[in-house]
């Protein structure tokens, strides 16, 4: 499949994330496989002046949150997914390495590792790219996000077929 580049033109298309909460400022994509994001942190950006006043720092939930936006597209841009918003489920061994400062530049890699019955499981890290010859590894984490409208489809084929799964 062919890559599929997403940025502020198209991004509707594959994500109701609202800009005011987006965390992905371009990405390309390879439909069903992995994706790599890209988010430049402005000093302007609202939450540098709560955290922390004199030492701003990019909250760690928020380099999850590039990531998962990032794992996300890899499902939105699939041909027969029709969902535009997935949500995050779980995180496993998010380990952060170093802190991302207003200026800075982080691209996210993520792959998925299995996409099946609506959960998506990937696994991904952020690099620190402000300059090519100096990529610092920033965090990395194994996540599951969730197709809700898959799910629902699932459950309700169960609950027709008594439950066990069986939709005889």
């Amino acid at each position: 499949m062919e890559k599929i580049n997403v940025n502020w033109e198209n991004m509707e298309q594959y994500s109701l994330i609202p800009l005011g909460y987006r965390f992905v400022d371009e990405a390309e994509v390879i439909p069903g496989k992995e994706a790599v994001g890209k988010k430049m942190f402005s000093s302007l950006d609202w939450y540098f002046k709560i955290h922390f006043p004199g030492n701003p720092i990019v909250p760690g939930v928020f380099l999850m949150e590039v990531m998962q936006q990032t794992g996300m597209l890899i499902i939105t841009t699939m041909p027969e997914v029709s969902e535009r918003l997935l949500l995050f489920s779980s995180c496993e061994s998010m380990r952060m390495h170093c802190s991302v400062r207003p200026g800075d530049a982080v691209s996210a890699h993520v792959v998925l590792d299995s996409y099946a019955r609506g959960i998506a499981r990937l696994h991904g890290e952020i690099v620190m790219c402000n300059r090519a010859d100096d990529q610092k590894l920033v965090c990395s984490m194994r996540f599951t996000i969730l197709n809700e409208a898959e799910l629902t489809k699932i459950s309700s084929k169960m609950i027709r077929g008594g439950g066990n799964g069986d939709s005889r």
